[in-house]
């Protein structure tokens, strides 16, 4: 049961004594059963009653959260004055730490009215693989302008704070610890890794930069210039780890959309414009880091830095019209061939560049000889020797982003063309229709393609049927979504898994297997047999 059937039809399905099980989504529950989100109680129009279950089975309870729908309902119950039915929550990865799951049991009436119960199914063996593979010159090259830019701004930046800090320290009489502190982080927010500098992640420069706003709060100017190549920073680090751990599709994918954004959104002159084309160029603001280094004339030549790699990594692709384009008009006619007078899919500049960048990355992963990143041909390679092996399950391939997941199906199904077989991708609903999806799902359990690639969506409870190779094009550094994978491999034999790494990314990925570790031990020391 779910809110695409009526609330008269699910009441007549509740009324009929001969159905005896009833599977819902949590939403449906709450609705139907008269919980209230702010009181938790009984609305006036019912048409569920929760007592008259005998259980109520709560599936991947993991993701009940304080107040979402699971936890409403489960309030709801114990609410009740007497009786009601036995909660059971289900979950094959319940938590990491003793924290979370003891959030878990608080929330169904804590210990003294939990059991926990594991149940130990016949787990197949699997074989973890992982793989180091170094970067090639071409990918190296392509990075060194945003590597140079990142040396650049994180010595400006360094030496910034320790201008303040000296000056604070002159100022007070003594050194501020918090700015000593402060210059530390800032000197740490970017690592050697074998020759090749890397900024930290965003949430640690999002971090930094919360404290720094804290310290500098009295002067608005300091905080600006200080905080301007912050986030310039961030943003090098994170184009260039696009290009160094996934590969030039998905860095040409996401550095063009934002300067085509800034470049091309708002060139359309008036005499040209047509009727619904206007309003095109207020899209969404991809475009805010080149319009930060537009008003600032201290950072403005680093935009150089950004066009710079994106030209190298666009040679001899369509990507480089984003590049060479005079206005949107010319980008779209060189992309697709657009009729500026047909603009109705167009309905704002968001869906024009999606659509047209779409079809920028399949024109990319139908080039046969085009190279992408040294992930993807292990992918590739991995996915020959299954078929020419004949080995007899099927290969599912995470990607950490949808527009990666795309490309990958896309390329593995013009690669694997010579075997007669293809990939597809799958995405939850953000992306695509859930009857997509769940059409795909089932096209790979029938044997209709050879490979599905997805995101964490391919860990979200799905049944995925006769698969027995997993690949990792990126690490997984939650020890949930690690466990909730490799079982979707493996399941009536032997299962394989390939984890793709790159001297970046070695850290995160053992990372992961520590905390599937810690998660696996915690089960077995909180849980009963």
């Amino acid at each position: 049961l779910t809110g695409e059937l009526s609330g008269g039809q699910r009441e007549q399905l509740y009324r009929d004594e001969s159905i005896r099980l009833f599977i819902a989504t949590p939403q449906t529950e709450v609705n139907d059963a008269g919980v209230d989100r702010k009181s938790n109680l009984e609305k006036t129009l019912q048409k569920l009653d929760l007592s008259r279950f005998s259980a109520i089975v709560f599936d991947e309870c993991h993701h009940l959260r304080k107040n979402d729908a699971y936890a409403r309902i489960v309030r709801f119950i114990l609410g009740k004055s007497s009786g009601g039915p036995r909660l059971i929550g289900l979950s094959a990865t319940p938590a990491e730490t003793d924290e979370e799951l003891d959030r878990i049991i608080d929330l169904f009436g804590g210990n003294s009215n939990v059991d926990c119960v594991r149940i130990d199914a016949s787990a197949k063996p699997k074989r973890y693989l992982p793989k180091i593979l170094s970067l090639p010159p071409v990918i190296i090259e392509t990075g060194r302008p945003l590597e140079e830019a990142i040396r650049d701004v994180h010595g400006d930046l360094v030496s910034l704070l320790q201008e303040i800090a000296k000056a604070s320290a002159a100022k007070r009489g003594h050194g501020s610890c918090n700015m000593q502190e402060i210059v530390k982080t800032a000197q740490s927010l970017v690592e050697d890794v074998s020759g090749i500098a890397r900024v930290k992640g965003e949430n640690v420069c999002s971090q930094f930069a919360k404290e720094l706003r804290a310290e500098l709060n009295a002067d608005s100017s300091t905080r600006r210039m200080v905080g301007d190549r912050i986030s310039l920073l961030g943003a090098l680090g994170r184009y260039h780890r696009y290009l160094v751990d996934n590969g030039r599709a998905l860095f040409l994918d996401r550095l063009g959309r934002d300067l085509a954004s800034y470049r091309l959104g708002g060139y359309i002159p008036e005499e040209e414009s047509v009727d619904g084309v206007a309003s095109l160029i207020s899209g969404e603001e991809r475009d805010w880091l080149f319009r930060m280094l537009n008003n600032n004339y201290a950072l403005s030549g680093y935009r150089v830095c950004f066009e710079e790699s994106f030209r190298r990594a666009a040679v001899g692709t369509l990507y480089e019209a984003v590049l060479t384009s005079r206005d949107f008009y010319s980008f779209a006619s060189i992309v697709a061939g657009w009729d500026p007078n047909k603009t109705d899919s167009f309905r704002s500049q968001n869906v024009a560049f999606n659509e047209l960048f779409t079809l920028l990355r399949k024109d990319l992963s139908g080039k046969r000889y085009w190279y992408d990143h040294p992930i993807t041909e292990q992918a590739i390679r991995i996915a020959k020797k299954h078929i020419e092996d004949g080995k007899p399950g099927r290969i599912l391939v995470r990607a950490k982003v949808f527009e990666r997941a795309s490309y990958l199906a896309e390329v593995l199904s013009t690669r694997l063309k010579e075997y007669e077989q293809s990939a597809s991708s799958v995405a939850g609903r953000k992306y695509m229709p859930h009857n997509l999806a769940s059409e795909r799902i089932q096209s790979f359990g029938e044997g209709d393609v050879i490979a599905l690639v997805g995101t964490s969506f391919l860990a979200e409870g799905h049944h995925i049927p006769d698969a027995d190779t997993l690949i990792l094009t990126d690490p997984i550094v939650t020890g949930i979504e690690g466990i909730q994978f490799a079982g979707r491999v493996g399941r009536l034999g032997f299962g394989f898994v390939h984890a793709l790494l790159t001297p970046g990314t070695l850290r995160a990925y053992f990372s992961g297997l520590a905390r599937q570790r810690r998660s696996v031990k915690l089960v077995h020391r909180r849980f009963r047999v």
